[in-house]
This record gives structure tokens, sequence and C-alpha cells, in this order.
């Protein structure tokens, strides 16, 4: 069996084209060898990667990510459709020519559209700007999902101030409708995608709108917990379990203490999961209307 020729060090753990790798000794015979990917035509890699790290060789310096490929580097939350896309979406601002590769889907954009800015190396289109371009692509709660993410409680990417002046300056663009539609439901400090969901199915059943991870103290002042979604007028608490409050011990042991440090505060609180959404939803929205009815609620 032929032993394989060691690559140099310095195209081990990065994509690399073939003619960068001949100009560093690498012979024909090594590039045609299987052992090396072969992500896009004219570029090979030693080791197993995301198709936008694979065409970084190939990105002109008049070339950035968009769309899709820049949801994807500023970690958007996305429908699972997308998220695993491997199509990379690569922009040029008109009249420069569309890049034409397989697996590549290339948009000519004009110069307002193209405020790029820098993700780990990757130059890219900003997250609002990716944000817009999804919208032909995405359904109006998916939307809601991807711009509650951007104005999150945690490492936000962004405002919901500047998304609307965004969103206001907007004309003749594509999905332009969908947006404004969207923006009209986005709110900021949300945790998750699923967050946004259910509350999102609460308002559409007719219940008063929650305040989202809202901040609880006791009486006396002392913090106790952030809520999910939060009825303050009626001490209401509603909570999305998802699988770490299952799996995590540390998590589990923690929600038993807030759980109950709520409770002695006098806080009632709905905790649903995954299941509680099936089947339209009926029996998540029907046990925040008890909770609340019993509250004092009277819509």
């Amino acid at each position: 069996m032929t032993r394989l020729t060691r690559l140099p060090d310095a195209l081990t753990q990065v994509p690399f084209r073939v003619d960068q790798g001949r100009s560093l000794g690498v012979s024909n015979d090594r590039l045609a060898r299987r052992d090396l990917r072969r992500p896009f035509h004219g570029v090979r890699s030693a080791t197993p990667l995301h198709p936008i790290q694979a065409y970084l060789p190939l990105l002109a310096s008049h070339q950035f990510f968009s769309h899709v490929s820049a949801a994807q580097l500023h970690g958007m939350r996305l429908p699972r459709r997308l998220e695993m896309a491997e199509d990379v979406h690569v922009a040029v601002i008109a009249p420069d020519r569309l890049p034409r590769r397989a697996n590549v889907v290339g948009h000519q954009v004009r110069r307002r559209e193209s405020d790029l800015v820098t993700v780990r190396g990757y130059r890219t289109v900003s997250a609002i700007t990716a944000w817009i371009q999804l919208a032909p692509l995405l359904h109006l709660d998916e939307l809601i999902v991807a711009g509650d993410g951007l104005i999150c409680r945690k490492n936000p990417l962004t405002t919901l101030d500047a998304i609307t002046e965004r969103i206001d300056d907007l004309r003749a663009v594509h999905g332009v409708a969908l947006l404004r539609r969207a923006l009209v439901d986005l709110r900021s400090r949300t945790d998750s995608a699923r967050e946004t969901r259910l509350r999102l199915t609460i308002v559409r059943a007719g219940l008063p709108e929650p305040e989202v991870n809202g901040r609880i103290d006791d009486d006396s002042g002392r913090f106790l917990a952030f809520g999910d979604l939060v009825y303050r007028r009626w001490k209401v608490i509603v909570e999305y379990d998802g699988e770490q409050h299952r799996l995590d011990e540390t998590q589990y042991l923690r929600d038993v203490d807030r759980l109950h440090a709520l409770a002695e505060a006098g806080w009632t609180v709905i905790r649903l999961n995954k299941s509680h959404l099936a089947d339209g939803s009926q029996e998540a929205t029907s046990r925040v209307r008890r909770a609340l009815r019993a509250a004092g609620w009277r819509g």
C-alpha cells in the first residue's frame, strides 16, 4: 500500500486551493488522493469543514457572505431546513458579476445592502441585513423567531430601534410586507425560539401579552428569578422547560429551589414543555387561561 505523502503543516487544518497546494510542493497525485475532501471545484481539505469555511479560499476581495450563510455566521435562530443548509450564499455589489459554482448561490445586491461586518474572520452582511434578506425564505413566525433572536436577552446582535429604523426605510424590497408584519410582533429579551413561539401562541389565543423574561423580586427587593413570560399584575409566570431542564442535574436542582422561592412569594408558575404545544397548543393556552382567571383576570 502506497504511503500518503504528508501535507505541509499550513494545509492540514484549513481548506486550500489546488494551485496553492502546488505552490507549496504538493504533487498532482497527492491532490487527487481520496483522503482529501473536495467541497468545491479547485478546493481541497484534509478535515471536515462547514461549507462556508470551505469556500473561504475562493472568496474574492469583492465578494462576501449573505442571506442564509450570513444568518448562519451570525448564529441566528433558523428553522432546521436553513440551519442545516449546505449551499453557500455569496453576494457582490451590482454591477459586479455573480459567482457561479456548484453549491453556491450568487446574489447581486445594491450598495446600501452591503453594510459589511467581520464575524469570526468571515466577511458578511450585518445581522439586520441578513434578517431582511431571509424574508422571502421564511414564514411569518419563523421570521419573528429569527428577529427575536437578534434582540435576545444575552449577547444581542442589535436593538429593536435599529431594526425598526431599517424597516421604515425599506421600499421596493422583496418580502417587505412580511417584514413589517413581523416587526409588530418582535420582542426583546427572549432566550429561545420556543419562548417566542409560546408567546405568540398565548397572545393569539386572546390572552394578555406577557412581559418577556421579567425580573422577579420578593417584597424586600431580593432577586428571585427571571420568568420566561410574566404576568406581573396577576403574579403568574409561564415557563417553557426545554431538554436542559430535564437532562442537566444542576439546572434541575436550581429549578426546584427557584420554584420554591417563587411559590413562597405568592407566584403561580405554569411549566410547559413541547408536549403542551402539540395539537394546536390547546393544553398550553388552557393552563395559562385557568391560572390567570384564578388570579383575578376577567378578560
